[in-house]
């Protein structure tokens, strides 16, 4: 490994080492799952950002060579977490249609996750806007998530433990992020209910609905010309902000299919006439 650029670097050699072929390395960097910083050539060899490989890879790396960005203290990334109070008050507020709360291990857990999520936002448009600066190209969201496996993984250790819901492959945090980035462009606490567990997820859209809101989410839904869910939530949407009701996401409308699938069946079979929707088709 080396230094480049302020980047540290593997060697082609370095990466065959640990047991990658030639022909997976060039094709992870043409597809943009690893970083390639410098291209090889006459005289000077191939480098990869070693943040971007693979977790597994990087670690044999590590294994191999040592790990120059060991740090006693926390890593760069754990620095830049802060807790998202109004996460915190979101799931405190929580209640389920009997009264009961979220349980106080739950509540941290989630507000963690929000919080190390928020990072990760904040950290990846930072680490695009100083690579436009330089001349470079963005780091794809694979490579980003490979490095940040490793990342999230060191926050469940016992040096810094802190309790969060996030997954530890890079593939299913890259599905957290991106349904919780989708969920939180549409409004804040949307992101925050994309993240709790489905079945809490359920009981909170039936408790903050009204009937007229669930009467038009279900006519949408059995809407004989099958609208996928993105349609629904467009739809909604606006009709949501005529009569000052919270808007959704495509998500939510998933939530709710799933909720409701037994009920819209005959509808989009065409059995059973729900009325027109409030907007042509």
């Amino acid at each position: 490994m080396e230094q480049y650029k302020g980047i540290l670097c593997a060697t082609l050699e370095d990466l065959q080492n640990v047991g990658m072929k030639r022909d997976t390395i060039r094709r992870m960097a043409g597809r943009k799952t690893i970083d390639q910083v410098r291209r090889g050539c006459r005289g000077c060899t191939a480098l990869y950002s070693v943040n971007s490989l693979p977790y597994e890879v990087k670690q044999e790396l590590f294994r191999q060579q040592g790990n120059p960005q060991e740090d006693t203290g926390e890593s760069a990334f754990a620095k830049n977490i802060s807790l998202d109070a109004d996460a915190v008050k979101y799931y405190f507020d929580f209640h389920f249609d009997d009264g009961r709360g979220l349980k106080d291990d739950d509540q941290v857990k989630y507000a963690n996750t929000a919080s190390i999520l928020n990072a990760m936002i904040e950290g990846r448009k930072e680490s695009d806007a100083l690579r436009i600066r330089l001349g470079k190209k963005e780091l794809s969201l694979n490579a980003i998530m490979n490095f940040m496996e490793g990342e999230v993984k060191k926050l469940i250790s016992r040096e810094h433990f802190t309790p969060h819901n996030l997954p530890a492959s890079s593939r299913s945090l890259r599905r957290r992020y991106e349904a919780y980035v989708e969920a939180r462009e549409q409004d804040k606490n949307e992101g925050y209910q994309s993240l709790l567990y489905k079945g809490y997820q359920n009981t909170n859209n039936k408790k903050v609905m009204s009937e007229e809101q669930e009467a038009f989410m279900l006519r949408l839904l059995a809407h004989p010309n099958n609208l996928d869910n993105a349609q629904i939530a467009e739809i909604y949407n606006e009709v949501a902000k005529k009569n000052q009701w919270k808007s959704i996401t495509s998500r939510t409308v998933g939530v709710w299919r799933e909720r409701l699938q037994l009920t819209a069946f005959a509808g989009q079979k065409g059995v059973v006439n729900l009325g027109l929707c409030a907007k042509k088709m």
